[in-house]
């Protein structure tokens, strides 16, 4: 059975049934297969039995297969098995991939979103990145080979397609198998750099810097950055060492650090151009999704951290809160002092109007001054007041506590009589002694004068 055969249907290597034709080109034919035994599904790629013939055209067929199943990057397509039919036609059994390639999408939606652009792009150096480090430079980078699949998370995942017209560096333990002349043209002229253009042989990984940089300027305005309406001139521009027309001109909202990281791959002088796709992905990190340009960081607008204090020997917070417990809670017991002396001196008949409650005395560090000479009472004339019963007397004086001098106030007190001899007018007698605390040591300050003659 040829390739040209092939139908939907049909049993390859004798475990392979094809479901589907999944394209056609001029090398061969891909198609989607179901593994028999594995129930999985897998792309197959069959040479077309034209080319069989063409000892340069099978190596390369083949090259593909092993360029990458070496390499084991998420962004290679994976290769499960190669092989030949009867015919003698080689075959290449890869992972079947779902979505579409770049060339496909920019026909569907023209210009992609920068920061999507750029991603597409970081994620194929990864791939090359691999490949690079292996001795293997792409040379036919371009949006047709860059595929557009999803990851098991649902993120955007990019596949490097076709390897067929890859080069092989010479490394150690590896033997280069070069059928590339040295006047032969690899690649897309398009995506192709001025070095690729006057000798594919002689080329490194550079020349993919340059493809993936005119790829870059293909996704974020839907051009190519060197156009002509032919070949020729098409080779005259890109030899000539004219630079391209920057990309803002046909995107004004292109980052102008996204365009000069797209420039700088696009510089003719190889020795000048961004040296490697690992300094590529370094420039196109601040321009991935979720990631803000360098100069808009907001690490880099960050004030910086203002300096410590210097050390003082000031009294902290709660020493100074605790210098003044000290004479509120002096105020605080004069206040309660004063306030049981008052209620004492009028046990009998309530005033007629509330006593003005004295204010508190001030907080002061100095000593408190001495007190004033006691005045002699104001007597009023009250209604007559009947005999005080034996729980009255009991709250007598005996049951008044000591006020000491430093606690009551300065000011003279106008006190309302209690004795009965004041409805007639008559004073009480000045000689008579003064009512004593329960020690009888000394008299009550602020008392009334004891008259017997009440009792």
């Amino acid at each position: 059975m040829s390739p040209r055969d092939v139908q939907i249907g049909d049993i390859l290597a004798d475990k392979y049934l094809v479901e589907r034709i999944l394209g056609r080109g001029g090398m061969g034919v891909v198609v989607a297969a179901l593994h028999l035994d594995l129930h999985e599904r897998r792309a197959i790629k069959l040479m077309l039995p034209e080319q069989l013939g063409n000892a340069v055209a099978v190596e390369r067929f083949l090259r593909e297969a092993r360029a990458t199943v070496r390499l084991r990057s998420e962004h290679l397509t994976q290769i499960h098995d190669i092989g030949r039919l009867d015919s003698g036609a080689p075959y290449i059994v890869m992972e079947l991939l779902h979505g579409l390639d770049l060339a496909q999408i920019l026909e569907k939606t023209g210009p992609l979103p920068t920061d999507l652009a750029a991603l597409y792009v970081f994620q194929a150096c990864k791939a090359l990145a691999e490949a690079h480090a292996g001795g293997i430079v792409h040379r036919d980078i371009k949006p047709s080979n860059l595929f557009s699949t999803s990851c098991a998370d649902g993120s955007p995942c990019i596949k490097v397609l076709d390897f067929g017209i890859s080069k092989q560096l010479p490394l150690p333990g590896i033997e280069p198998v070069d059928v590339t002349g040295q006047n032969d043209v690899m690649g897309s002229l398009l995506y192709m750099s001025p070095e690729q253009m006057r000798s594919a042989k002689n080329v490194d990984g550079r020349t993919d810097v340059w493809s993936l940089g005119v790829t870059l300027y293909k996704l974020v305005t839907n051009r190519a950055p060197f156009e002509a309406s032919n070949q020729v001139e098409l080779f005259t521009r890109i030899l000539g060492g004219a630079p391209c027309e920057p990309p803002r001109i046909y995107r004004p909202d292109l980052d102008p650090g996204l365009e000069e990281v797209i420039l700088r791959c696009l510089v003719h002088d190889v020795g000048a151009r961004m040296p490697s796709v690992v300094d590529l992905m370094s420039a196109l990190k601040p321009y991935l999704p979720g990631n803000a340009p360098r100069s808009e960081s907001p690490t880099n607008l960050r004030p910086p951290l203002p300096s410590a204090p210097p050390v003082t020997a000031e009294p902290s917070a709660d020493k100074a809160r605790s210098r003044l417990r000290v004479p509120i809670t002096m105020a605080t017991s004069g206040l309660l002092m004063l306030a049981g002396a008052a209620a004492l001196r009028w046990p009998l008949s309530p005033p007629p109007e509330a006593p003005a409650i004295p204010a508190a005395p001030p907080l002061a560090s100095t000593p408190s001054p001495a007190p004033r000479p006691e005045p002699t009472p104001t007597i009023f004339t009250t209604p007559p007041v009947p005999a005080p019963t034996a729980s009255t007397s009991a709250m007598g004086p005996s049951a008044s506590p000591a006020v000491s001098p430093a606690a009551s106030p300065a000011a003279p007190s106008t006190v309302p009589s209690t004795s009965r001899g004041s409805s007639t007018g008559k004073a009480p007698n000045p000689g008579t002694p003064r009512p004593t605390t329960e020690e009888g040591k000394k008299p009550l300050k602020g008392a009334e004068p004891f008259d017997p003659e009440i009792f």
